[in-house]
């Protein structure tokens, strides 16, 4: 009485399959007494006597979720790399950005988390969201754009080396 007590192996992977199928009440015995959990107001009631109620409460799979977060974070970081090693950006490889990026936030969004977890999730979000703000970017950055502004600097570089070599000639004439 008074502390938490875990549920017993068999009970806990009953009362998960039934949370994930969106169940509400499932009955369980434990210790040959029959019990009602509300998955959705988180308590256990005694079949026998109703009056007998306890709160419930489930405990974050702290390792696994933790592992879940670790691929999470290496796939961001690896649109990362690949985002700064791209010298053009093309549609394949901004959907592959956006495709992964995607994926690493949903996954993150289905993870239960408490404590330190739940901001290290945070942190990697918003790493996500600065990705995928630099994806709009460079997909608004057209490939012909940036030839087109390479073609006007090197046209730039062009005249000015003509009005150089004009002066040079212009000043090696007056000297002849």
């Amino acid at each position: 009485r008074g502390t938490w007590h875990p549920f017993p192996a068999q009970v806990n992977t009953a009362l998960e399959a039934a949370d994930l199928a969106g169940q509400q009440l499932i009955t369980f015995s434990i210790g040959g007494e029959s019990y009602e959990a509300d998955l959705w107001a988180l308590k256990q009631t005694c079949v026998k006597d109703p009056s007998r109620i306890r709160m419930i409460r489930r405990a974050p799979d702290l390792l696994g979720a933790e592992s879940e977060i670790g691929k999470w974070e290496a796939q961001v970081k690896e649109v990362e790399r690949e985002l700064q090693a791209w010298s053009e950006p093309s549609r394949g490889k901004s959907l592959w950005a956006d495709d992964m990026l995607s994926q690493a936030a949903e996954g993150l969004d289905s993870l239960r988390l408490s404590g330190p977890l739940r901001e290290r999730r945070r942190v990697v979000l918003e790493q996500i969201q600065r990705l995928e703000e630099q994806l709009a970017s460079l997909a608004s950055f057209q490939p012909s754009e940036v030839a087109a502004r390479v073609l006007q600097a090197c046209e730039g570089e062009i005249a000015e080396a003509r009005s150089m070599l004009s002066e040079c000639r212009s000043s090696t004439d007056a000297e002849a």
